[in-house]
């Protein structure tokens, strides 16, 4: 069978631990999500206003649409990595997204055929059904068919070296993602924006697709080693430390399971509505243009040192079940990043956002992956994973929306940060109770 653990070749026949060459396979396949993140698809915004002749107000309202749908995809179908698997769902995913990215580049055209069939006095319809429906599609299928599934492939194949193995995933995609943008808006001026997403589509539904078919492996155990490549012993999904494997049900019913979710949506929230407003928070505040700009370099260097120190951190004694602390510190970065905001028209504004976002950033980027392996075990990981990021999707999705409704009713972003700070409060208050979870019955 072509996803078996050993086929086309077994993994125990290799030279080392199989876990570490999954650490790259996870990289390539994150990276690989980039055509369906939010920074793979603003490239092309502005050709597809040009040729489907809407707003950017228009295309931005289908945008989020077409996310929120996503979002309750991603809560509905992530028991599919648990039940179907990692390497399966991953290669699925990247076939289809690579059908996708084509339909994308002839939008325009399959438009213009509905219409000379309708009539032009459905242009609004279906110009945003094809656009709500492409931006959905590519939205699921890139975050969590290619992002979130070889996240979770990496989450199960190490335990105690969970937290450093983020962290290098951290790193690489923290840094392949920074060079994206450029990449392709490369890609578009030497071919022309349908020719680049046609390239892309090759390599992801082609290349990759064959890629993730010949060397994604599911669990180690599947593949005769126990996490962090121990001997393999006949002992399940069980973690070997005595984590308990809960179900999502039963996660969803613990104080510290909402908090952590909570908490790692109202980063999403924060985070892509700062990143949307960022030039006009900064104008707002009598700052240019490019000093808007200059701010995300600076937070992505301060995010990679947090996300590794963070990351061997989560693997030691004092943090390993106590990551409230560290969930504590992120919502710290979150209030300096809204005190930064507030107090952009004085010099210590800008440090604050650049410091608060870069902790914020590195803490979320270790905390969303080993917080749920770490409190509920491994078994039902893709399910709990995918409910989380639905949330984290959706609060992504509304908090721009969030963002310009203050700046339409006051002028200005305040009373938007204003809200999120207090709900911040409300949860870093709350941190102090959100202990490793047990089980009913099972001895603490």
């Amino acid at each position: 069978m072509i996803f078996s653990d050993h086929f086309p070749f077994d993994p125990k026949k290799w030279p080392f631990f199989y876990g570490y060459f999954i650490v790259f396979c996870s990289i390539i396949g994150v990276t690989l999500s980039a055509p369906g993140q939010t920074i793979g698809v603003l490239v092309f915004t502005d050709y597809l206003i040009e040729h489907l002749q809407v707003s950017r107000f228009q295309i931005s309202v289908t945008y989020t649409i077409g996310t929120i749908g996503s979002a309750i995809l991603i809560g509905r179908t992530g028991k599919l990595l648990d039940r179907i698997g990692t390497r399966q769902i991953s290669f699925i995913a990247a076939v289809c997204l690579g059908g996708v990215l084509i339909y994308m580049s002839q939008i325009d055209r399959a438009a213009a055929l509905i219409f000379k069939l309708l009539g032009s006095r459905f242009h609004l319809a279906v110009v945003t059904s094809a656009l709500v429906s492409g931006f959905l599609l590519m939205r699921y299928l890139g975050v969590w068919g290619l992002g979130l599934a070889s996240r979770v492939m990496l989450l199960k194949w190490f335990s105690n070296l969970r937290g450093m193995m983020n962290s290098v995933l951290g790193v690489f995609i923290t840094l392949s993602f920074a060079s994206v943008p450029l990449l392709l808006e490369m890609l578009v001026r030497k071919f022309g924006w349908r020719v680049a997403w046609i390239i892309l589509s090759l390599l992801i539904g082609l290349v990759s697709s064959t890629f993730i078919a010949i060397f994604f492996r599911d669990t180690p155990e599947g593949c005769g080693f126990n996490p962090d490549g121990k001997k393999h012993k006949d002992n399940g999904t069980q973690e070997a430390n005595g984590i308990e494997d809960w179900t999502l049900g039963q996660a969803r019913r613990t104080f510290t399971f909402w908090i952590f979710n909570l908490s790692f949506a109202m980063f999403g929230l924060l985070s892509t509505a700062l990143t949307f407003h960022m030039v006009s928070v900064f104008e707002v505040a009598g700052l240019s243009r490019s000093e808007a700009i200059t701010v995300f370099l600076p937070i992505s260097f301060t995010a990679v040192a947090v996300n590794i120190v963070s990351g061997w951190l989560s693997d030691l004694g004092p943090f390993k079940y106590r990551l409230k602390y560290l969930l504590g510190l992120l919502l710290v970065g979150l209030l300096l990043v809204g005190g930064g905001v507030i107090l952009l028209d004085t010099a210590r504004g800008k440090y604050m956002i650049i410091i608060g976002y870069g902790i914020s950033r590195g803490l979320f980027t270790t905390l969303v992956s080993v917080s749920w392996p770490r409190f509920f075990g491994r078994k039902n990981l893709g399910a709990i994973n995918s409910f989380n990021m639905s949330f984290v999707v959706f609060f992504g999705a509304i908090g721009p929306f969030i963002f310009g409704w203050s700046f339409n009713k006051t002028g200005d972003y305040h009373l938007s940060v204003f809200v999120c700070c207090i709900l911040q409060i409300i949860l870093l208050i709350c941190c102090a109770k959100a202990d490793r979870p047990f089980l009913r019955g099972k001895n603490r």
